[in-house]
């Protein structure tokens, strides 16, 4: 015969103090409107014989039945709740029958009931004197051996396609002591485990809880996985197996999971190689920004003759690159300027300056004379310039134009001079 599986001991939201009814907890909503001559509330030859004659009910023998821990929904074993159970059958009450499944080996796994199948063989051992506790009433009244070894079952079976802990949980809900939080967290992490990488809202549906409660019971597991599918990724990548095969891999492997198509697997692929770039570039950034400043501070060291270097360079920031060296000239501030200048060596760069300052003091000196010759070009004659502009004011009507007149004075005036209160020719 199969061990009993051993189970924490730990009593999970029971009051010892509490007298309640025990076999009205374990009745499941049909039993406890039943009427008193047909229901199970208490010991009498009608219950007996319909314990016994029931199409529906067998009495099984207590040591044919096990538990199997795989598909228990509990997260411990509720030992108060068992001695209840057994106080109220030790008083002559009766119990509902537990569920089982036969197997090949005609034994029976308990599908619903481990509580109460706890508590037929607690009654047995207190009835042996393999235990004394102080949940009973002495003397212990008579009973029979049948009753005593043998307890009354529904035989079923795990409906195909369904997972045998989720058919045990939703059993344990319609009555008995409720699931608690840690039997749902138990039932939901061994349901992601057979089934990883599954969508976590429909898994949620099978044990009727939220998606929210769900993700905060499984999110460890769920974390691994995605690790576990990237390194699997990248280590079939690495060794050439191209996208298409890798998903086929991945399905095979993860039945159930999401990302694993062939555009899913490519796209991530895609993204771990941009990834890789740019952390690449961003080390090559920083070697060069690292180079870059290892050699200006050589070429400081090393400067002719004890040259003094202007400002200094931050290690961290790379320095500009040489441009083309160009003179750029003719701008609207009448400045000339150099482009690339740092391109060059630092004598050169001083000796350039210095040459273009000459230079650029040359030039103006000879811009400001032809400019001051151009403005006084009749300054050796200037009688005949007066002589202009006299006849220019007296014989010269504004509406005429003079014959004698200079080419350079061929136009009107914009403002005509003045003869009275206004301008003339002010009515045109």
């Amino acid at each position: 015969m199969k061990a009993v599986q051993n189970f924490p001991e730990p009593v999970t939201g029971s009051d010892s103090t509490d007298n309640h009814n025990a076999a009205a907890l374990a009745a499941p909503q049909e039993f406890a409107v039943q009427s008193g001559d047909k229901g199970l509330q208490s010991r009498n030859p009608a219950t007996s014989d319909l314990l016994s004659t029931s199409k529906d009910v067998v009495r099984i023998p207590l040591d044919h039945i096990f538990i199997d821990g795989t598909i228990f929904p509990r997260a411990t074993l509720d030992i108060y709740t068992v001695q209840q159970y057994a106080a109220a059958l030790i008083r002559g009450e009766n119990l509902p029958p537990i569920t089982v499944e036969e197997n090949k080996d005609h034994e029976y796994r308990i599908l619903d009931g481990v509580h109460r199948f706890e508590a037929y063989r607690l009654r047995r051992d207190v009835y042996a004197k393999n235990f004394v506790g102080d949940f009973y009433d002495e003397p212990l009244p008579s009973i029979s051996d049948t009753e005593l070894n043998t307890i009354p079952c529904f035989v079923d079976n795990v409906p195909p396609g369904m997972d045998a802990m989720i058919f045990c949980l939703l059993k344990n809900r319609k009555h008995g002591k409720p699931p608690t939080s840690e039997d749902y967290r138990k039932v939901a992490r061994e349901l992601y485990k057979k089934n990883v990488g599954a969508p976590i809202q429909g898994l949620a549906k099978q044990i009727k809880i939220s998606r929210k409660v769900f993700t905060k019971y499984v999110s460890d597991l769920v974390e691994a996985f995605e690790e576990e599918k990237k390194a699997l990724i990248l280590e079939l990548n690495s060794a050439g197996t191209p996208a298409t095969k890798i998903s086929h891999i991945l399905q095979e492997k993860f039945r159930d999971a999401k990302g694993t198509s062939d555009n899913q697997v490519s796209d991530f692929l895609k993204k771990e190689k941009a990834a890789k770039a740019g952390n690449e570039d961003q080390d090559d950034t920083n070697a060069d920004a690292k180079n870059v400043s290892d050699d200006t501070e050589s070429g400081e060291d090393n400067a002719g003759n004890g040259a003094e270097v202007e400002g200094e360079i931050e290690p961290t920031e790379p320095l500009p690159k040489p441009v083309e060296l160009k003179v750029v000239y003719g701008n609207a501030s009448d400045t000339i300027m150099i482009t690339g200048l740092s391109s060059l060596l630092p004598e050169l760069q001083e000796k350039l300056k210095s040459q273009v300052e000459d230079l650029v003091k040359q030039i103006r000196e000879e811009n400001s004379t032809a400019k001051e010759d151009e403005e006084d070009p009749d300054e050796g004659n200037p009688t005949n310039q007066d002589s202009s502009l006299e006849d220019l004011d007296t014989d010269v009507h504004p509406k005429q134009v003079s014959k004698e007149q200079s080419t350079a004075h061929n136009f009107r005036p914009a403002i005509l001079p003045m003869r009275g209160s206004r301008p003339l020719m002010y009515a045109m």
